[in-house]
């Protein structure tokens, strides 16, 4: 029998290791990779997340929609849709595992394509890519298939994925072992810090599949809200070009305010990207490949400028 998690202090459930549990922190998953420990929450509040920061050394993501819930009822773990999933001998799930990649920071810090420095290059980017040409840039890269597509189409164009997960990043890396793509690099640190990296030095900002942070509480968190506009304001060149794709109704509604009230004008927006009758180029992400094969609702896009 499983112990009720929601009668249990924070250490007694950081204990569980691996398992899901409902607390008064709310629905999350323990996992220990190395002496790392990692907490995923799923709507749970900022409150909850400052928390658990402070009483542990835990590394914190908040995951609002992403994470399937696991609920403990009457001594029981009961589930939804259960992928990668271990059962007992009485069908009760016992143990669910996170894919967190053992080493992954060490082994993206061996691959050609990652600037482990990346404040070095900050008015230099040009000196590293050895070029003057236009400089794209993707937040939240994932595992690297639409900006690693994008450098192969586009060879006189100079990309950069940032990516804040180091697990993720190891997918890309494993797909460019072999390649020769001398436009490509890749950073693994927090969009938040993009000016420590950049000058006045990029073309396009890519936003494929950012999290939406549907609670209004996080609003700021949005990658289009107006802070984040702001400080693309410090990096980009003269112009300012952004492109953005989501399967999120709001986060998209979300933009098309925040980007209009900050001055962008439109020049493609698309209700449904992949059945639109323009024929509107695009390279898919990973996410988007198989959200296309599984879910019938539509893809959003946005493409936004700004010229002095």
């Amino acid at each position: 029998m499983y112990p009720n998690a929601s009668l249990l202090n924070l250490n007694q459930v950081l204990s569980l290791k691996g398992y899901w549990a409902h607390t008064r922190f709310g629905p999350i998953h323990v996992v220990v990779a190395q002496a790392t420990i990692r907490i995923h929450i799923e709507q749970a509040s900022i409150t909850a997340v400052k928390a658990i920061r402070r009483r542990t050394n835990a590394h914190v993501d908040r995951l609002a929609t992403l994470i399937i819930t696991f609920f403990i009822k009457n001594d029981k773990l009961e589930f939804t849709k259960t992928p990668k999933t271990w059962y007992n001998d009485k069908q009760e799930v016992i143990l669910m595992r996170y894919n967190v990649i053992k080493d992954a920071n060490l082994i993206i810090k061996k691959s050609p394509y990652l600037v482990n420095n990346p404040t070095e290059y900050k008015n230099k980017w040009h000196i590293l890519f050895e070029n003057n040409h236009p400089i794209h840039l993707e937040l939240g890269t994932g595992r690297g298939e639409f900006i690693i597509n994008m450098a192969k189409a586009y060879p006189h164009i100079n990309f950069i994925g940032l990516e804040l997960y180091d697990s993720q990043l190891v997918k890309a890396v494993d797909r460019l072992r072999g390649q020769n793509l001398p436009n490509l690099k890749l950073i693994n640190a927090d969009a938040r810090d993009l000016d420590n990296f950049f000058g006045k030095e990029i073309d396009t900002i890519y936003l494929t599949f950012s999290e939406p942070w549907p609670k209004k509480q996080d609003e700021k968190k949005r990658f289009t809200h107006e802070s984040y506009l702001r400080l693309y304001d410090k990096i980009f060149k003269k112009h300012k070009h952004i492109i953005l794709k989501t399967d999120n109704k709001v986060l998209f509604q979300y933009s098309l305010e925040s980007l209009s009230k900050y001055w962008y004008t439109f020049e493609v927006v698309s209700l449904d990207l992949h059945h639109d009758e323009r024929k509107i180029p695009n390279i898919m992400t990973d996410f988007e490949r198989n959200y296309d094969k599984t879910e019938k609702r539509p893809i959003y896009y946005i493409d936004a400028r700004f010229e002095d």
